[in-house]
């Protein structure tokens, strides 16, 4: 048994067997969640379990079962279509225990399908301390599961737990955006016709409502910030220079990201 695990909610094209070639070393393990009809010949991971509405309770009912009793110290819970770079999984794991993280994640490459701009790549940072991040790829340490646990129940459409997180552990916890691993999100989420999105219109989920419940019940001051503190800088330059760049960059990056999404519906027009 490794120190950490990963927990991928997978269909047919999920990216899991390639992280798991990409990382011969690895010092996690691998549970794959099926969410389609399961591979019944493949045997790449260390568990294989299926069942559940989204990724977020099937990883929960796990969790209960499994992996409570096992000494997992930071477990990482996400989409399938997620690309990491070879060996950066092991080293994402390796910066979250360094720093002690409640909670994180990989930054997303510019470029690739985000919807905010705080998780897109900060170059000034290693490691940048936030009040929240998103639910496609959080890594949770084995002590905030033990809290948050029954907010990944709150929600069929996993809209919103992200904001109920960031209420429950609040600004005295160590969440943040894990700058020095960059990822592709291969496939933009497709709200209108999007197999997930189908099927939760079939059961009569509202996903827009579902967050609107959930951020009244768990109201977060401003969540889409960096702070201005607390960051792990990538450059041995002073800390006012160091801060400074940073800031910089969350600005380009805000307008790049806006400037991308004005594009993108545009496009769809």
């Amino acid at each position: 048994m490794r120190e950490f695990l990963v927990f991928f909610r997978a269909g047919a094209k999920s990216l899991h067997g390639e992280a798991l070639a990409g990382d011969p070393n690895r010092n996690w393990d691998c549970c794959v969640s099926w969410y389609s009809k399961p591979a019944p010949t493949e045997a790449l991971a260390e568990y294989y379990v299926e069942g559940g509405k989204n990724k977020l309770d099937a990883f929960a009912d796990a969790y209960k079962n499994t992996f409570a009793a096992l000494p997992y110290r930071w477990l990482l819970v996400v989409d399938d279509d997620v690309r990491f770079k070879p060996g950066d999984i092991s080293r994402m794991f390796e910066i979250a225990a360094r720093d002690r993280l409640d909670l994180s994640q990989p930054a997303l490459a510019w470029g690739t399908n985000s919807n905010f701009d705080l998780t897109l790549w900060n170059p000034a940072c290693v490691v940048r301390r936030v009040r929240w991040v998103e639910v496609m790829a959080p890594c949770f340490a084995k002590t905030a599961i033990d809290k948050l646990l029954p907010t990944f129940y709150l929600t069929t459409s996993t809209w919103g737990a992200d904001y109920a997180w960031a209420a429950l552990l609040g600004e005295a916890s160590r969440i943040g955006i894990i700058d020095e691993i960059q990822v592709e999100h291969t496939k933009p989420a497709d709200v209108a016709n999007g197999p997930f999105y189908l099927y939760l219109r079939r059961m009569g989920v509202d996903a827009a409502a579902e967050l609107d419940d959930i951020r009244r019940q768990y109201p977060v001051h401003n969540p889409l910030v960096t702070f201005d503190f607390g960051h792990w800088y990538r450059w041995p330059l002073p800390r006012s220079v160091n801060r400074k760049l940073m800031w910089l960059l969350e600005k380009r990056k805000g307008g790049y990201h806006r400037k991308r999404l004005a594009a993108n519906r545009q496009a769809a027009v």
